[in-house]
């Protein structure tokens, strides 16, 4: 029998010696792209802080079924509570920031159309946006070992996500700030990272952040892209008050 380290989200309860069917997506992966078979392990998570080695105990043309065997407790998620609220960017730059702040353990990611995005996405293309960055979401929840998968929200209008995130404390991403993110001191709050678009947040967007109690902060001396800065500032904050 092989053995890895390959992880599934499996959207189902988990306990010990719980025989599974998995989802269609993953079965495929496990039979067609991986060609794994009867017996090899796998590790399968759910959204509730659960994992588990489990083993592949039958392949058919549709489905992969498994076994859970023992619970992996090994702790992983950080303790930081942190939102990225972003601004729609191009679409393979947005890819990137999704994963990377997966990664780096946001709970959870707030996109919103900026006045200077150059990106517009109509009604009828948002459904099918929102399921592709799932996707992406997902599989960087997989890879990296967590054991959530950071909420999605739709998009909204940055004063309706600033309703949503009240009771955090708003760093927005500024490389003109004067205050450096590396010398705040550590917040009471749970932090939300707010980061702009390819041009940067407009005069209005700022003002409306700062009368919510926000802090213009800089990551650095360089302009960085907005993919950039927000994984930086996400390393940054998990340096300082997280599990980094």
């Amino acid at each position: 029998m092989r053995s890895n380290k390959l992880r599934f989200f499996v959207e189902k309860p988990l306990k010990p010696g719980a025989e599974l069917k998995l989802a269609e997506s993953a079965s495929h992966k496990i039979r067609s792209v991986l060609r794994l078979r009867k017996r090899d392990e796998i590790v399968v998570f759910n959204n509730q802080y659960l994992e588990f080695k489990a083993t592949i105990k039958e392949i058919d043309k549709k489905y992969v079924t498994i076994l859970t065997t023992e619970e992996i407790k090994t702790a992983v998620e950080s303790p930081l509570q942190i939102k990225l609220i972003i601004a729609i960017i191009k679409p393979e730059k947005m890819d990137y920031a999704l994963q990377k702040a997966t990664e780096l353990g946001v709970t959870s990611i707030l996109p919103f159309f900026s006045a200077r995005s150059v990106i517009k996405i109509n009604d009828e293309r948002r459904e099918k946006r929102l399921i592709h960055w799932r996707n992406i979401i997902r599989s960087a929840s997989e890879q990296c070992g967590r054991r959530t998968i950071p909420d999605l929200y739709p998009f909204s209008p940055l004063s309706q996500i600033l309703d949503l995130t009240k009771d955090f404390e708003f760093l927005i991403l500024d490389p003109h700030a004067r205050a450096k993110m590396s010398c705040l001191p550590r917040s009471q709050k749970p932090i939300a990272i707010v980061c702009g678009p390819e041009g940067g947040l407009n005069e209005e967007e700022i003002h409306s952040l700062i009368n919510r109690g926000g802090k213009n902060i800089n990551i650095g001396p360089r302009v960085l892209r907005a993919e950039t800065a927000s994984t930086c500032a996400l390393t940054i904050a998990q340096s300082l008050w997280g599990d980094m």
